[in-house]
């Protein structure tokens, strides 16, 4: 992670580190793919972070203000 990545991606990165660990992140970064024992993928995970920021946080503000 980099200060220059989008916030959408730092999340998405923090999201893969949750599922796989450093090291998993890390190998998810440099293109090797990674699950966790359900089969859930790095992608998956990388995905879900991104989205979180992307998309649902700036909603937050319209649902606080009712």
């Amino acid at each position: 992670v980099t200060q220059d990545q989008p916030p959408e991606d730092v999340a998405g990165m923090l999201a893969v580190a949750h599922l796989l660990g450093p090291g998993g992140a890390k190998n998810y970064r440099n293109g090797k793919s990674g699950a966790d024992a359900y089969g859930t993928t790095g992608a998956t995970y990388f995905n879900k972070g991104k989205y979180a920021v992307a998309v649902l946080a700036p909603q937050m503000q319209s649902v606080n203000n009712g």
